[in-house]
């Protein structure tokens, strides 16, 4: 019996990802999908969610262990809990699951007073050599008005030449 829920060739959808939780297996069903990534549940587990993402990311595999000790302890980063790198499933990344408001769902006058805890949180990666590719609505939320990033695999070393305004052509603003 196959594991696959679909398979596009260069992507392919898992009916299940078993990932360790406290040293035990658990198998996270497949629950949706976006062109980036997929998502998986596990009902014994709640707290968690696993992204399988849909195509490799070197740089992240690459710099993880720098990533992991830069963020270590940030309050604004969703926790990035367990890694798999190496399995059929990988790359596969389980996070404490996100409680909080959607940043599309905040009121845009709202939006300002998070802003600078953005920012803060993006100068503090491109002064230590990263930069948070692919911002959007689907990586920020915000729960007790604090600000929360989420897809540590979104980020990326900064390249050669690459200034913050380059990233971030918005920054300006604040």
């Amino acid at each position: 019996m196959s594991n696959l829920e679909a398979d596009w060739g260069e992507v392919k959808v898992y009916k299940q990802i078993p990932m360790k939780v406290r040293n035990v297996s658990a198998a996270f069903d497949y629950s949706f999908r976006s062109s980036n990534a997929s998502f998986y549940l596990c009902e014994a587990h709640p707290e968690y969610i696993v992204k399988h993402l849909n195509f490799d990311k070197p740089g992240f595999v690459k710099n993880y262990g720098a990533i992991k000790a830069l963020l270590k302890g940030n309050k604004t980063f969703i926790p990035l809990k367990a890694v798999d790198f190496k399995s059929n499933w990988a790359p596969a990344l389980m996070y404490e699951k996100a409680k909080g408001e959607q940043w599309k769902r905040i009121a845009k006058e709202e939006r300002l007073d998070y802003m600078l805890q953005l920012k803060t949180q993006l100068r503090m990666l491109f002064d230590n050599g990263y930069y948070f590719k692919n911002l959007n609505n689907f990586n920020l939320m915000v729960d007790n008005d604090k600000l929360q990033v989420l897809g540590w695999d979104s980020i990326t070393p900064i390249e050669t030449n690459q200034n913050f305004l380059d990233c971030y052509p918005w920054a300006w603003i604040i």
